[in-house]
């Protein structure tokens, strides 16, 4: 008979409900509200934005990005530590920035923490509490219990998809989801920007998710969640038009949210996550 799996010291399931469990995690950033610090749920483990407290002072370290952002990287360093896992396993991320123009030197710093395991990854620039707060990031891990596989992960680029633009991969597989990072208005072809109006964006952004989604042995039908990015909320009406001829019948959930971009004139990016369990692929 298989060993049970080992919990770390520090890490104490708050509620356990079936396959789900909500960690609290001695040693870490204690929640600013009412949420739990990571919820494990079969064998991913879902991170809480980290935004950069230091754990053992309690005190803010904001105000410059640098800083913030190795801070951020830190705390997440204890997480994933505290429930067996390494940043390689980390396959899903969304930065949030205060001010979009920090992305190029966010990069710099992105890029050095996972030296090229790169997860998935969406980026928009939002408005924080912390007025002096300059990037949060939260994360999907998977961490699969004992016996399986953790480093089952594919980082995938497609070739004739969109090149990233940054250190993130266009799509990464871990067990039998499919985690697709924000995808724009970009010709594939060519690399080049394909701005116009919102359907016209919105068709040439979920078209460049269909391509990803079919060099995974994937298809639109699989897509179980989107977020979308607006730049702009009165574009909601339209873009509606164009989602509802990719997804038919086959709605998947979904967030809607108005946002900035790093480049100031896309008006829409949308990140997807797929369930197409591995044995249909074969």
């Amino acid at each position: 008979m298989e060993a049970p799996a080992v919990r770390p010291a520090n890490v104490r399931p708050i509620e356990k409900l079936r396959l789900i469990e909500r960690l609290s995690i001695a040693g870490a950033v204690p929640p600013q509200g009412p949420y739990s610090p990571a919820v494990r749920a079969g064998d991913f483990v879902v991170v809480s934005g980290q935004i950069p407290v230091d754990p053992i002072t309690g005190v803010w370290e904001a105000g410059e990005l640098a800083a913030e952002t190795r801070r951020v990287f830190a705390n997440l360093d204890l997480l994933l530590a505290a429930v067996g896992a390494t940043r390689q396993q980390v396959v899903k991320c969304t930065v949030f920035l205060a001010d979009a123009s920090d992305f190029g030197a966010m990069n710099l710093l992105y890029a050095d923490y996972f030296a090229g395991m790169n997860p998935a990854r969406s980026t928009v620039e939002v408005k924080f509490r912390n007025p002096q707060m300059k990037f949060e990031l939260e994360a999907v891990v998977f961490a699969p219990t004992a016996g399986k596989d953790s480093l089952m992960i594919e980082r995938i680029t497609p070739s004739g998809c969109p090149v990233p633009h940054g250190p993130y991969s266009p799509a990464v597989r871990a067990g039998d989801f499919i985690y697709v990072s924000g995808q724009a208005a970009v010709d594939p072809v060519t690399q080049a920007w394909s701005f116009g109006d919102i359907q016209h964006e919105t068709r040439r952004t979920l078209d460049n998710i269909k391509l990803i989604l079919a060099a995974c042995g994937a298809d639109m039908s699989d897509v179980i969640k989107c977020t979308v990015f607006l730049k702009d909320g009165r574009d909601f009406g339209a873009m509606n038009e164009v989602y509802a001829e990719f997804f038919g019948q086959s709605k998947p959930a979904r967030s809607t949210v108005e946002v900035r971009f790093a480049n100031p004139d896309m008006k829409i990016e949308i990140e997807a996550i797929a369930y197409r369990p591995q044995a249909h692929t074969a």
